[in-house]
C-alpha cells in the first residue's frame, strides 16, 4: 500500500502544487487522505459514533480548577477510522489535505509548520528554502508507512528558545548522520555548531547533544535501508 500511496501522491507533489507555486509546508501522514468506497449502502448505525465512554467518547471534561465551564463540550469524540471501507486495491486514491499552513512559494514565510522530525536539512540549518521542503517530506513518508515508526526520532527540546532550538537541531543532524551517513561537507559548513561535533578534517568527534552522556562514545549507526528492513511490518516483503 505504501508504494501505491507514494505513486498516487507524486503528481500532487510534483505537479499540481508545484505548477501553482504552492508550498504545502506540512506534508505528513496525518494530512494524507485515502478515499473510501461509496457509503451509500452502509446502514447509518454502522457509521454512528460509539458513545461508550473510553471507547468512542472521552470521560466528561472538567476544568482543572473544577469550576463550571458553560462553553466547553461535555466530552471529546475519539477517532474511529473507516479503514474497513477503504479502497486499497489498484483503484486506491490518496489525496493531500490541510493546506491551512501552505503558502505561495514567492511569499517566503519565516518558518513553516513542518513537523520537527520531517524538516528538510535547509530548515534544520536555518537556510533559505523553497518547494523542495515538500519533496523532502514526501520522500520521508514511504519509510514511515512501511515501518509505522519515525525514521528520525526528534522532538522539540523544551520551550522555544534559541538554545533549545539549537539543541533540537543538533539532535536532528545526529539523526541524519545515523540514518543517511555523514552529511555533505558544504551543509556542515553552514552549521553554526559544527566544531562541537566534527574535527577540522571532517571526522565526527561527538555523537550526543544530551548533557551527562559520554559525548565521545560512538552511537550505533543504523542506516535507512537497514532500519526499514529491521522495522518494517511483517507482511511487507
Amino acid at each position: 500500500m505504501a508504494s501505491s500511496v507514494n505513486w498516487m501522491l507524486q503528481p500532487q507533489v510534483d505537479g499540481d502544487s508545484g505548477d501553482a507555486g504552492i508550498t504545502h509546508g506540512d506534508l505528513q501522514c496525518g494530512n494524507i487522505l485515502l478515499c473510501a468506497k461509496s457509503l451509500d449502502s452502509v446502514p447509518a448505525h454502522e457509521l454512528a459514533q460509539d458513545m461508550k465512554e473510553g471507547i468512542g467518547i472521552s470521560e466528561p471534561i472538567k476544568r482543572l480548577d473544577r469550576r463550571e465551564d458553560r462553553w466547553a463540550p461535555r466530552y471529546l469524540a475519539m477517532a474511529q477510522p473507516l479503514a474497513k471501507y477503504g479502497e486499497f486495491g489498484p483503484s486506491l486514491i490518496a489525496k493531500i489535505s490541510d493546506f491551512g499552513a501552505s503558502f505561495m512559494s514567492l511569499d517566503q514565510v519565516e518558518e513553516p509548520v513542518t513537523p520537527v522530525a520531517l524538516r528538510a536539512p535547509e530548515l534544520v540549518l536555518g537556510l533559505a528554502f523553497d518547494q523542495s521542503i515538500d519533496i523532502w517530506s514526501f520522500g520521508y513518508l514511504p519509510s514511515e508507512l512501511v515501518t509505522g515508526t519515525m525514521v528520525f526520532e526528534v522532538d522539540s527540546c523544551g520551550e522555544k528558545t534559541p538554545e533549545n532550538d539549537a539543541q533540537t537541531n543538533g539532535v536532528h543532524i545526529m539523526e541524519f548522520t545515523d540514518r543517511l551517513g555523514a552529511p555533505l561537507e558544504y551543509l556542515l559548513q553552514k552549521w553554526p555548531r559544527r566544531e562541537r561535533y566534527y574535527g577540522k578534517d571532517g571526522t565526527q568527534t561527538r555523537w550526543s547533544v544530551e548533557p551527562g552522556e559520554d559525548l565521545a562514545e560512538k552511537h550505533p549507526v543504523c542506516l535507512l535501508e537497514d532500519f526499514i528492513l529491521k522495522e518494517r511490518f511483517p507482511d511487507i516483503s
